[in-house]
Order: C-alpha cells, then structure tokens, then sequence
C-alpha cells in the first residue's frame, strides 16, 4: 500500500536527495580549483618550503604544526639544508613581479630560528663563514620560474 507521508519524507528530506550530492560535490571542486599547490617540501626544524597557485609564490615558511613565525617570502629559487642550517636565494616578488636582476642570500640557523637576509653574496659568504654553515650544504634545489 501505498504511504503519503513516507513519499513526503523522501521528497523533502534534502540529505537523501541525489541533487543535493551532486551540487556539494560541484561546489567542493570549484572550492579546491582555486588553491593548487605546487610545491610542499619538508625541510629542518618545522621549516618547509611552499608554493601555492604559482612557483613565483614560493617561499620558505613554517609547516603547519610548528612554531616557526620567520622564513623567506617569496620567491626563493634554490636551497639547500641540513639539520642546523638553511640556505636560500631569492628574487623579490611584488605583486606577483618577481624581479630576476636582484638576488637576496639568506641564511636561517634552524635551532634559534634567525633569519639572516637579505643579504648581498658578499655578505652571505662572510656570514656563512662565521656562522659554520658546513660547504656540504649547497643549493641543491632550484625552482624555475614559469615563462609567461
């Protein structure tokens, strides 16, 4: 026999309805369209470098669950780390500009979390003296910027 009040549930209950499925999974695609990532790299001591949506956004940042509050904004085309130290070059980015006649040297000294840079290549090597960066930590990763 045939029920009224079930065939009423059935149609009104939204959660059971298949176009309700079909626009939550729409909805869910074009939300995650919007933020690809292209690089997510573990590094040393919670850092890591990321890039999202373009590799002129990359940078070197604290991973999600770390206390890292310094890195290097974007956008770094080569690094290299070992556990103690992280080295990094960078173009600087303004707006999505990134301005390939400028080179920036950074140093971070993993354990206290300081941030030396930008500095000139003069400035990066004396530092790197000073500071001990061992000559086995090279920038062993580039990053190439995208032609347009």
């Amino acid at each position: 026999m045939f029920n009224i009040s079930q065939a009423t549930k059935k149609l009104c209950n939204p959660l059971s309805s298949p176009m309700l499925a079909f626009l939550l999974l729409v909805f869910g695609m074009i939300a995650c369209a919007g933020c690809d990532v292209f690089i997510d790299q573990d590094l040393a001591g919670g850092y890591r470098v990321l890039a999202i949506d373009t590799v002129e956004m990359s940078m070197i940042t604290g991973s999600r669950d770390s206390d890292v509050k310094g890195g290097v904004g974007p956008m770094v085309f080569a690094y290299g780390w070992n556990q103690n130290f992280i080295i990094a070059k960078q173009h600087p980015n303004e707006s999505f500009n990134v301005d390939t006649n400028i080179t920036n040297w950074f140093i971070i000294e993993v354990a206290s979390r300081e941030v030396h840079g930008p500095l000139t290549e003069k400035e990066y090597v004396e530092l790197r003296k000073e500071l001990g960066v061992p000559d086995a930590i090279t920038f062993t990763e580039q990053i190439e910027l995208e032609n347009k």
